[in-house]
């Protein structure tokens, strides 16, 4: 194709996505120019904190045993706000108990943000019962940045506690372990008997 097909091509384009007259560019390192012709069109990459952490939870699980005893990549739905709520875990203890792992960086502006949103998904979550799964509940898994001091950790605790969002950390999850064993071995021989 030719610079002038193109050029012809693009004319003919009239939708939501419109192409513009091809630029010449001055190549030196194609990957290199590649990419950060990328990053300027589209933006950076996504750093993908949420799989990195989510795949330390895996990990995490399968080491203490516990990740057959869990339910995996479950999604519900909160009608009150038309948004579904996807966790890579969740296990049954009364409620039903949806694991979702977050990253708490030395932000004070994230750390507000990520408090917000869990919460008020949290509170939607405790509020309503779902036709499957009956009563839920949000469970939290932080990995809190070591710079982030205790005194902040209480206070991410308590404003959770105050929503009904139970919060566990990746520096000590053998309360959480505890908690999905006791709870298959409640759910199993409820189901026997």
């Amino acid at each position: 194709m030719t610079v002038d097909e193109l050029i012809a091509y693009i004319a003919k384009r009239a939708n939501m996505i419109q192409l513009t007259h091809p630029r010449p560019m001055r190549i030196t390192d194609i990957e290199a120019d590649t990419i950060e012709l990328h990053k300027r069109l589209v933006g950076p990459e996504p750093s993908e904190p949420k799989c990195r952490i989510a795949g330390y939870l895996t990990k995490r699980l399968f080491e203490a045993g516990v990740s057959d005893l869990v339910k995996k990549s479950v999604s519900v739905e909160l009608p009150e706000i038309k948004k579904s709520i996807r966790v890579p875990y969740a296990y049954q203890n009364g409620r039903f108990n949806l694991i979702s792992p977050v990253q708490f960086d030395a932000d004070t502006e994230a750390i507000v943000t990520k408090i917000g949103k869990n919460a008020f998904e949290g509170q939607l979550l405790f509020n309503n019962r779902h036709p499957t799964f009956g009563e839920m509940r949000l469970v939290v898994v932080a990995n809190f940045d070591s710079q982030i001091e205790t005194s902040t950790r209480e206070f991410v605790k308590k404003a959770f506690d105050q929503y009904n969002v139970t919060l566990y950390s990746f520096e000590d999850l053998s309360p959480l372990v505890e908690d999905i064993k006791r709870s298959a071995e409640i759910h199993s021989m409820d189901q026997l008997g």
